[in-house]
């Protein structure tokens, strides 16, 4: 109990000195509920609030520089490790014609992976990519079609009906659609 009032004591005392509730409880082990009922009567002046509120202004810059800073490590690695693997896949043709189909049809402005072309053939090529060169799980592939009735019968029915045919993997299909217009 005795180290609670002496705790109690200097808290106070820093919170008249103008220092802010993180300061102190760098210094004290305490809850910010508990410092707050400790010191709620107590008024800074207005130097001291002016300095609590300039530091605190540093710090919201510093949060998103720091953010930035993170993300672009984190791209420099994915850029590394992308890099690395791509030497080691670099002569395999599949591989090759996944990555210029994606680069010429897949959207690159969000953070999924968007494929959008209306040739089969194309879409098949891709799905074999996503499986065999990128190694990513045959259920983790979500296929959505949207087709003017037009072209519903160019080909897609032996995508939409069989997938483990046409792809060689089984895939999920959600929100096929075939555009009445």
């Amino acid at each position: 109990m005795k180290a609670r009032i002496e705790d109690r004591e200097l808290a106070r005392m820093l919170r008249r000195q103008g220092h802010s509730y993180s300061e102190i409880r760098s210094r004290i082990a305490v809850a910010k509920g508990t410092l707050n009922g400790w010191l709620k009567d107590i008024e800074l002046t207005p130097e001291q609030k002016q300095r609590l509120l300039a530091k605190e202004a540093g710090s919201r810059l510093l949060g998103p520089w720091r953010n930035r800073e993170k993300s672009l490590e984190r791209m420099r690695e994915t850029v590394e490790l992308a890099r690395a693997e791509f030497a080691l896949k670099a002569r395999d043709p599949l591989f090759l014609t996944g990555v210029a189909l994606y680069w010429a049809e897949g959207a690159k402005t969000t953070r999924a992976f968007h494929f959008m072309n209306s040739d089969p053939g194309a879409i098949r090529v891709m799905i074999a990519w996503l499986t065999e060169s990128a190694d990513l799980p045959k259920e983790k592939i979500v296929v959505r079609v949207q087709v003017h009735r037009v072209y519903a019968q160019s080909g897609f029915d032996e995508i939409l009906e069989d997938g483990d045919r046409t792809s060689g993997s089984p895939v999920s299909y959600s929100d096929i659609q075939a555009d009445s217009t």
